[in-house]
């Protein structure tokens, strides 16, 4: 094996980390002096202004007073577990460097009198790989200690309030699994879409009239035509339109008569209006997820601007699982040999199923999918944004 070092790489530095901290701090406190000393040139107005209303003069200056104090509290209060975090930084750079320096070091090499006497057989690159097996346990025992500075840092920061006051830790809100919601909505929707009309329509100089009209639920199933690639073509476009009326031929009847199968009106209305939902909940999970994580990974935003980022990412990821699915439902479909609404509902739910598998890690196969189609999109922007700037 080889020794892996990555975890105590980019360490910042402790002492340029304590300075900022200071730095924070001072600045914090002379942001909050400047604005005092503007309040009390503020009320020094009294003397060139007297009215009924000149309360509300002094009074406007309030907020700026009550925000600047709040900055001073929260810079002293941020500083803080930046300072311990430091310190701790400190109490681990010698055996951080050590452990790098031996790392750097490490060579294939006779036994020493212990490691001898343990395993006397041992040639020399048996005794390089338990050394490399004990250093990389002390390697990761040091990046542990130091992923929970990490950690307690963070946690303390997130701690300070928009007063500036230290209170108790947010609590994180759980973004609930909709799989199985989009699962029942696309089995709805299919079987809304099995509710079929038949219009026997006669042509007049105004045009079609129909004069017959029937509705059933189609349950059956009937053969497939064409090839795999105008099955599939035809089963991924009704993934997002539905099924397309078909005009069936009627004997004897000439260009004069004819007959429209198709969803019925409700049902139509019923089923597309269930895949938009599907569609809205996912978007609206990849939403609130893309917002815990941007505030996370970048509190510094606007909250127009981590907005504007969740929808984004949001739209990104619920298309992808859509495409993904609907790609796989249309495969699926133009495989067998025979079509319906029961073998769409049974595909539906396969694919549905197949897309709520736990991947590990706290993923499904549809998070992963949109994985995939995340950084597709950020590839393409920030090719797009080189070449067109």
């Amino acid at each position: 094996m080889s020794v892996n070092i990555s975890k105590l790489l980019d360490w910042p530095d402790a002492a340029s980390l304590e300075r900022a901290a200071e730095d924070l701090k001072r600045h914090g406190g002379e942001f909050s002096d400047t604005v005092d000393d503007a309040r009390q040139a503020w009320f020094g107005l009294n003397t060139h202004y007297d009215s009924p209303h000149q309360y509300m003069l002094y009074q406007s200056f309030a907020p700026a007073s009550t925000a600047a104090d709040a900055v001073r509290a929260g810079t002293s209060a941020a500083a803080r577990p930046l300072i311990t975090f430091a310190a701790t930084l400190n109490s681990l750079a010698g055996e951080r460097r050590d452990l790098l320096k031996e790392a750097r070091t490490l060579r294939p090499g006779p036994q020493d009198p212990v490691e001898n006497f343990v395993n006397p057989d041992w040639g020399p690159e048996d005794v390089l790989k338990a050394r490399e097996n004990d250093l990389q346990q002390r390697i990761d025992r040091l990046a542990q200690v130091y992923a929970r500075a990490v950690e307690e840092c963070v946690s303390d920061l997130s701690c300070i309030d928009s007063s500036g006051k230290v209170g108790p830790p947010p609590t994180p809100h759980p973004v609930p699994d909709r799989s199985h919601d989009n699962l029942w909505l696309d089995g709805a929707g299919a079987l809304a879409e099995g509710r079929r009309t038949l219009k026997l329509q006669f042509k007049t100089p105004d045009g079609w009239k129909t004069i017959v009209k029937s509705s059933w639920w189609d349950g059956g199933h009937h053969q497939q035509s064409g090839n795999f690639a105008d099955r599939f073509k035809t089963n991924f476009r009704e993934q997002f339109l539905g099924p397309k009326s078909e005009v069936v031929h009627v004997e004897d009847g000439g260009d004069k008569v004819r007959g429209v199968k198709s969803v019925s009106t409700l049902g139509r209305v019923a089923g597309r209006g269930l895949f938009v939902l599907g569609a809205g909940i996912t978007f609206g999970s990849e939403y609130s997820q893309a917002q815990e994580k941007l505030k996370q990974e970048d509190p510094g935003l606007s909250d127009e601007e981590r907005n504007a980022k969740a929808t984004e990412k949001a739209a990104v990821r619920t298309g992808s699982q859509l495409a993904a699915s609907a790609a796989a439902g249309a495969a699926v479909g133009s495989l067998l040999p025979v079509g319906g609404t029961v073998v769409g509902l049974a595909v539906g739910a396969g694919v549905g199923l197949a897309m709520s598998v736990n991947t590990g890690g706290g993923k499904t196969a549809g998070d992963r999918i949109a994985d995939v189609g995340e950084t597709v999109w950020n590839f393409g922007k920030k090719t797009w944004e080189k070449v067109f700037g």
